[in-house]
């Protein structure tokens, strides 16, 4: 791995983009699709993406994050938003614990971008606006009886 990769690697994992990481490794002024192309590319490289997924494999150990903490934090979440009545936190918690469980992907496959909404794979689910207050509220007691 060259010095410039390296930065490139330390720039990603602290920042989280791609873009902004390459254009701080390689002190770019490119233009933004030339940064994304770039950085995107540098993500495919078999020796940056084994170096990017080590590091997060390290910072995980480091401090003890699995799959069921992060699960039981967001159950404890919802039941926290069930308590005091918040619909929309209790219907963000099941999302994410929907995402952890890889029920849900984002279909963003470089993290390039760093608010991209999630694109959800449930074939035949309308958006939230497509539903009345009384649907909405008849899903969320379904979701409270059943968890």
């Amino acid at each position: 791995m060259t010095p410039k990769q390296a930065d490139f690697v330390r720039w990603y994992f602290e920042l989280g983009n791609a873009s902004e990481a390459y254009k701080r490794a390689y002190n770019s002024h490119a233009k933004p699709n030339t940064l994304h192309r770039k950085a995107n590319d540098l993500l495919k490289h078999p020796v940056i993406k084994a170096e990017v997924q080590t590091m997060q494999e390290q910072a995980r150990e480091r401090n003890q994050v699995t799959i069921d903490n992060v699960v039981d934090e967001l159950e404890e979440a919802r039941q926290v938003a069930k308590q005091s009545g918040n619909a929309a936190a209790m219907v963000s918690a099941t999302l994410g614990k929907a995402k952890v469980l890889g029920l849900v992907v984002d279909k963003q496959e470089t993290n390039t971008k760093i608010l991209t909404p999630p694109v959800f794979n449930f074939v035949g689910v309308q958006p939230l606006s497509q539903y009345s207050q009384e649907e909405l509220r008849a899903a969320i007691k379904e979701l409270q009886e059943e968890y």
